[in-house]
This record gives structure tokens, C-alpha cells and sequence, in this order.
């Protein structure tokens, strides 16, 4: 999402809109504020420091190439095959585990992961609190969860996990 508000934007997360230092500066304080809200940005702080929030350039980050395009908001879950896993180098990704336990995330990139065991219930779950559908990834299962939502990911490890896992930066 953008918004061109002069000749010289500055390119922002992708829940921001495009805005310029010289015409945040022309604003008044509340319409500083509604934007720092909107944007998840402090609203209580000097305003000069809500600007600099609002400008602060940020690299574009890579998407997960196995994420699809209309699953934007959910995980993708599939099964895969030794030859897949070799392909992509997935034995040598970072791992983590975990007993059973509930666990809330905030995903700020892609991240693709396969469990090489256990099961976990994954939920999207808005700033709201609304619960997204929740989806089970279990042992040999491929997972894309998406970075960027609005709101957290909550894993309900229901058997001991060891996934393999890397972030898209």
C-alpha cells in the first residue's frame, strides 16, 4: 500500500502509507497522532519522534516462493518428499523445539518450517482478537506462515515439536 504525498517519498512497511517528512511536519499534532495510531507507532511520544517513525525507510523484504499469492493471511500447509527437503537445504535451517505448550508469535516475516516431529495447532488471531481458522501442521508437513499480520500467531504445540525452520527477511 502507498500513497504519493509529494515528489520525495520515503517507502515505508507495507501496512504504512508512503508519507514525507516535509508534509508530516505541516500537520497538526492530532493528525500525527491518528497516523502514528494507525500505523502501531507510540502516539504518546514527542511528535518529531512520531515522524521519524513515520519516515523511517525499511528494506522490502523477500516473501516465502511458497507462499501463495490468494493465502496472504493463513498458512500453508503441504506435505513434503526427502527430495524436497534436500533440494531446498531444509536439514540445515535453524531448528527449535518445544513440548507441549500454547505460545503466542508475531510474525514479522515469511517463515517456512517443517516439523520433522511432533503436532501443532497454529491460529491467526487479529489485534482485535477475532480467531482466524486454525490449522494443523504435523510431522513431515511444510509450513509458510506469513509474516505481516495484523495481530499473532498462536501455537498450540499439542506434541513435542522439532521443526526446521528460516525467516524471509
Amino acid at each position: 500500500l502507498s500513497r504519493t504525498y509529494s515528489s520525495r517519498p520515503v517507502h515505508l512497511p507495507r501496512h504504512r502509507n508512503t508519507m514525507d517528512r516535509a508534509e508530516l511536519l505541516t500537520m497538526p499534532r492530532k493528525a500525527i497522532q491518528a497516523l502514528a495510531k494507525e500505523h502501531g507507532i507510540n502516539a504518546g511520544q514527542k511528535t518529531v519522534d512520531m515522524i521519524d517513525a513515520l519516515c523511517t525507510p525499511v528494506v522490502p523484504r523477500t516473501r516465502s516462493p511458497f507462499l501463495k499469492q490468494d493465502a496472504l493471511d493463513e498458512p500453508v500447509v503441504f506435505p513434503v518428499d526427502e527430495a524436497f527437503l534436500v533440494t531446498h537445504g531444509v536439514r540445515g535451517w535453524e531448528t527449535w523445539d518445544s513440548e507441549p505448550m500454547i505460545e503466542v508469535f508475531e510474525n514479522e516475516s515469511d517463515e517456512d518450517v517443517w516439523f520433522e516431529t511432533g503436532e501443532a495447532v497454529v491460529t491467526p488471531i487479529s489485534d482485535d482478537g477475532v480467531r482466524g481458522k486454525p490449522v494443523i501442521i504435523k510431522a513431515g508437513d511444510f509450513a509458510v506462515i506469513p509474516g505481516g499480520l495484523e495481530g499473532t500467531w498462536e501455537w498450540d504445540i499439542k506434541v513435542a515439536v522439532h521443526k526446521h525452520y528460516r525467516e524471509h527477511e
